[in-house]
């Protein structure tokens, strides 16, 4: 099943673009930040004041923060500013940048669904197929048969 899912729905990929104002500093801050993280998860998450790897953990932690928001805030205020400037004076530059952050998933999840070698891609069908795939899975004879016999549902992706 892991495989169709990976065949079918959209991952994770990076986006550069999410956090334009990141800057080396800020890399360099979060690798220390991870770095004592993973000291305090092997100290075995010690909680208080007293530990010193608790402590070391949430001063890098609020460090990063700190300097991030600092980073943050000047590339905000400028992207408001300047999308307050476009809204009055430049009106096809604002609806440009405001109609650029409407994205979509990016996934083709209506090529249906294949239960019992049969393909199905209405919500209906496939709901009746899942409401009957729950019922055989809740009687254990049924499911075996239908584990050993082979997959008893994929996923197409068209």
């Amino acid at each position: 099943m892991n495989t169709y899912a990976n065949d079918c729905f959209p991952t994770r990929r990076f986006r550069g673009h999410l956090k334009p104002f990141w800057t080396d500093a800020l890399t360099a801050l979060h690798s220390q930040m991870a770095g004592s993280r993973d000291a305090w998860q092997r100290a075995g998450r010690p909680r208080g004041a007293q530990h010193s790897a608790y402590r070391q953990y949430k001063e890098d932690k609020a460090n990063f923060r700190r300097v991030m928001r600092q980073c943050a805030d000047p590339y905000m205020t400028e992207r408001d500013n300047k999308l307050e400037h476009d809204s009055v004076h430049d009106t096809v530059n604002f609806w440009k940048t405001v109609n650029s952050r409407k994205h979509g998933s990016g996934a083709n999840l209506g090529g249906g669904i294949k239960f019992d070698g049969t393909t199905y891609r209405s919500r209906e069908d496939i709901v009746d197929q899942w409401a009957k795939y729950f019922t055989d899975l809740y009687t254990p004879l049924t499911y075996m048969t239908s584990m050993l016999s082979g997959s008893p549902m994929s996923f197409l992706c068209e």
